[in-house]
């Protein structure tokens, strides 16, 4: 797809509408026709970042210039396809005030049902975009948008947004906060507010996460008060407002309403919506007639043509293209075709997934790890995936279980103490929107022999396998349950997954996935209701769901610690979050857990050979 050759400088039939929404507010929406007088199916993205600008999900590899969606829209018009790009409330062109996600549902529904009444559309309408982009798509099918006829949702959809967008495990995800300055800071500029922009510049958002005063009016987003409010009032609701379980931002209370259409969902493990992707997939088949189809790879989010997420690197044939044999727009083209009826068949009737792991962990000329992996068919004919269970032996070694029993005698208690000034530092893992603060994916972390190795910080407890007699397989999404009590009113448990392999002189380990629970909601009918210092709870941490292989004489590492700071926010230890806090954070929180139990899903899926 060279970005001079294949795209059309304009088209025959190019035009902008006002779209007026039932509340008055007008979108701004434009609509590109193969020619006058056109009449056919259309393809449409609704979307904040702008109806016009350049998308860097949409990268063109004959060029290595990412296209506008003016350009992406004239590559789909002249293969016969209507198309509408439209900006969402309050942003660019479009009137009225944004609010993150919760209007996406009833302007969805205005908006397609404003399309099929119009004589260019045939009434048909296809959905499509990328992560804000996947949010509007199915917040319109939970709304029973009119004309929906197929989507290609690429990893986005809020199934619940208070549980993987705005918090995990009940911490505040720090990336709205990274997503509320970067886009304050912009609109400053488009203001032409330099004491504004100055400001921003001036910032060292990490510190001003842990140091800063975050009540309203004072924190240092206040320069531009909408998105101070924006910011504030999702950090300080603690637990989904009614108006958040809608459509738009709550979609599996919305499920049943969704229209039976064809599915095409695209996800990838080292991203925060690697979970709710596969949901999706499995809530759809159960409801659905028409076909549906998953495909997961390894790269970060919408970095689909890259074959590294952080510096783990799996591989040439790890990209989308390379397995599809297409451009990414081409897929797309092929699943409307097939959506519509124009082919019979899609491009690969089987799910497909990437599982990561198995290389030798060298370092390639670009400074990669070769982490490696393999392209591998779903298996969908197995009721259920099989699982192993670890529990600490008498040593404190992880030991696999065929099934969970109890052991008698006194259990072992194990003590951790965190200082929420210096709370343990992210190591990467499934993580969007995280600059300037934090990077996503996957890094080689050297052992206790080297001073700066996160496993010689004193506020961490680390549990292993012995080293594995044939290689160990994780697919799905690790569980790790423990009793706990501290002596505060609240205190997180943040869990890690690693592979460790032993080198001549000291280990080094690669993180795999991670978890984080606050515990004062884990069990959903306290509500967020402080703890008393002593009282035991009973605590899940969800693990992000993932797909990968432990190579033979490796060992699994387990890190258990209080925090994932600036991913998620810190505990106070004061039983209230960061912006309500009126007094002084705990200055050390001490935690005693018990009864440690892993578990893991290990289904195999069958190799595409024919891919690589």
């Amino acid at each position: 797809m060279a970005r001079d050759i294949s795209i059309p400088h304009d088209m025959p039939c190019e035009f902008t509408e006002m779209v007026k929404m039932r509340d008055g507010t007008s979108l701004a929406t434009d609509i590109y026709l193969p020619e006058s007088g056109h009449c056919g199916p259309v393809l449409i993205e609704r979307t904040p970042y702008n109806r016009k600008g350049v998308s860097g999900s949409e990268m063109c590899l004959a060029s290595g210039v990412a296209l506008t969606r003016v350009e992406l829209a004239r590559w789909f018009c002249a293969r016969g396809y209507g198309v509408v790009m439209q900006d969402v409330r309050g942003r660019h062109g479009s009137e009225g005030i944004f609010s993150k996600y919760i209007n996406e549902a009833e302007d969805g529904f205005d908006s397609y049902a404003w399309i099929v009444e119009q004589p260019w559309c045939d009434g048909r309408i296809c959905s499509m975009g990328l992560s804000y982009g996947g949010h509007t798509q199915l917040a319109a099918a939970c709304a029973t948008a009119p004309g929906l006829s197929g989507m290609f949702l690429d990893t986005g959809g809020l199934l619940n947004a208070y549980e993987h967008s705005v918090r995990y495990g009940g911490a505040f995800e720090l990336k709205q906060l990274t997503w509320a300055f970067k886009h304050a800071r912009q609109y400053a500029i488009d203001q032409g507010d330099m004491v504004a922009v100055t400001h921003f510049e001036s910032l060292d958002l990490t510190q001003e996460v842990l140091k800063a005063d975050w009540k309203r009016g004072k924190s240092p987003l206040a320069v531009v008060p909408e998105y101070e409010a924006y910011l504030l009032d999702l950090w300080e609701q603690e637990t989904a407002p009614v108006e958040w379980l809608g459509a738009a931002t709550c979609a599996e209370r919305w499920f049943d309403r969704m229209p039976d259409v064809p599915v095409f969902l695209l996800g990838s493990w080292n991203d925060p919506y690697a979970q709710s992707m596969n949901i999706l997939y499995e809530e759809m088949k159960r409801r659905f007639t028409s076909p549906v189809q998953l495909l997961m790879g390894p790269w970060l989010h919408g970095r689909r043509n890259q074959s590294y997420a952080g510096t783990a690197d799996f591989g040439a044939a790890a990209t989308l293209n390379k397995l599809t044999g297409r451009s990414f727009p081409e897929l797309r083209l092929a699943w409307f075709d097939f959506a519509l009826g124009k082919t019979e068949t899609p491009w690969q009737d089987e799910n497909v997934y990437f599982e990561m792991g198995g290389g030798d962990w060298s370092w390639n000329e670009r400074g990669h790890l070769d982490v490696s992996g393999r392209w591998l068919s779903k298996v969908t004919t197995q009721a259920s995936p099989e699982e192993q269970v670890f529990r600490l032996d008498e040593n404190d070694v992880l030991q696999a279980q065929t099934r969970v029993s109890s052991t008698g005698g006194t259990p072992q208690v194990h003590s951790l103490t965190m200082t929420p000034d210096d709370p343990f530092r992210t190591i990467g893992g499934a993580i969007t929107s995280g600059a300037p603060i934090m990077e996503g994916g996957m890094f080689l972390y050297p052992g206790t022999g080297n001073p700066e190795s996160p496993f010689n910080r004193p506020d961490i407890l680390v549990f292993e396998t012995a080293p594995l007699s044939e290689d160990m397989l994780i697919c799905g999404t690790p569980l790790l349950n423990c009793q706990a009590c501290s002596d505060a009113e609240d205190f997180d448990l943040a869990v890690f997954l690693f592979e460790k392999r032993q080198g001549p002189d000291d280990f080094s380990a690669l993180n795999i996935t991670d978890g984080i629970q606050r515990a004062r909601f884990a069990d959903p009918e306290r509500n967020g209701l402080a703890l008393s210092p002593g009282e035991e709870v009973k605590i899940e941490v969800r693990l992000m769901t993932t797909a990968y292989r432990l190579k033979k004489g490796g060992q699994l590492l387990v890190l258990m610690t209080g925090g994932n700071f600036p991913r998620f926010d810190v505990n106070t230890g004061t039983g209230r979050s960061v912006p309500t806090e009126t007094g002084s954070w705990k200055p050390e929180i001490s935690v005693k857990i018990r009864d440690i139990g892993l578990k893991i899903q290990t289904q195999e899926g069958v190799p595409l050979f024919h891919f690589l």
